[in-house]
């Protein structure tokens, strides 16, 4: 019980000894700036220069690696197949609904469209021919709107 409570009167002595080492510290260094002349032995004085604390704004620049993650990833597939002749958006822009992001070469797709449109032309000449071929019972008009 004796080394308990001698224990707590050091700590006590040291915090009490700690505060008033502190407090003499900080109205030492509120004073003004004024310069002290302290003798390091009897035959060279020394000059020493106290100034007050100042509060400031500390910037820290932080540099690190790592991998940025898009918030939404989209992957848009081409409704044709095709070459890509043009890209109007770079990587990382931001897109709005409707706006073209890439432009197909549809040369190939054109002439596709030439050919089956010939083909329903054709087709329709050859239904005509059918159909003016048919007999018909007496009264029955053979004339078709196409």
């Amino acid at each position: 019980m004796k080394s308990s409570l001698l224990r707590t009167l050091q700590a006590a002595m040291a915090v009490l000894g700690c505060s008033v080492l502190s407090w003499c510290v900080f109205q030492f260094a509120s004073k003004s700036a004024q310069q002290v002349v302290v003798a390091t032995s009897p035959t060279r004085p020394v000059t020493v220069e106290f100034t007050s604390l100042q509060t400031r704004d500390l910037l820290e620049r932080v540099e690190l690696t790592g991998t940025i993650l898009p918030a939404e990833d989209v992957t848009v597939p081409a409704r044709v197949d095709g070459q890509v002749t043009s890209v109007p958006v770079q990587l990382g822009d931001v897109v709005t609904k409707q706006q073209i992001i890439a432009e197909f070469d549809d040369t190939q797709l054109r002439v596709t469209l030439a050919i089956s449109q010939t083909a329903v032309q054709s087709a329709q000449v050859q239904l005509r021919i059918s159909q003016s071929r048919l007999v018909f019972p007496k009264g029955v008009s053979n004339t078709f709107a196409a």
